[in-house]
């Protein structure tokens, strides 16, 4: 018998030694999985996402901006976007602004870069055809309405094609200026029958 008290014995620390071995890979899974998470890059995100407003001041006038990505930071106030278009709606002009991708710092300033094409169409005259304009980079300024790029621009209308390096539009006012490089080439005959169709 003392025989078989030395074979329980050896059997009871065989079995506990196993137990051991078996309950040491659960403790530090469990410990692994409660570690802290990484901090991510971002607050927030969301995918497909449209966002609308309406100014106070003109129930007529609208800015809509869709992003196929779009992250925010909470603490420096930074969203990027991936594959943003933005729409300007007033009573005279739909404008659509798009580029493969963008960034807004503080909530007001929207910098649009990659392929960056703004369309202009007038909404009161029906012979007018769109305007459109092409650059690397351009930015926004949502209070002051002002668009500005240091960035080689083409701006391509019905009757000809300018180039040029830097611009700076003010949509208020309708106004935008060249800054410098300024080249175009124009069809005087198409100008002149526009010229003629507007004065009527």
């Amino acid at each position: 018998m003392p025989l078989s008290r030395l074979r329980l014995v050896i059997i009871t620390l065989l079995l506990a030694a196993v137990a051991l071995w078996l309950s040491k890979p659960e403790r530090s899974l469990t410990t692994d999985t409660q570690a802290p998470l990484a901090q991510l890059p971002y607050s927030w995100q969301t995918q497909d996402t449209t966002i609308w407003q309406l100014q106070s001041n003109t129930l007529k006038a609208q800015n809509i901006i869709h992003s196929e990505r779009f992250t925010y930071q909470n603490d420096d106030k930074r969203a990027d976007f991936t594959k943003p278009k933005l729409w300007l709606l007033d009573d005279n002009s739909l404008t659509q602004l798009q580029s493969e991708k963008g960034f807004s710092l503080n909530n007001q300033l929207i910098t649009f870069e990659e392929q960056v094409i703004i369309t202009q169409n007038r909404t009161n005259n029906k012979t007018d055809q769109a305007q459109q304009l092409q650059t690397e980079r351009l930015s926004y300024n949502q209070q002051t309405q002002q668009l500005y790029t240091d960035a080689d621009v083409t701006l391509i209308q019905s009757n000809g094609v300018t180039t040029a390096t830097g611009l700076e539009i003010d949509i208020e006012a309708k106004e935008y200026r060249l800054l410098s490089n300024v080249k175009g080439l124009y069809d005087v005959h198409q100008t002149l029958q526009t010229d003629k169709t507007d004065s009527k």
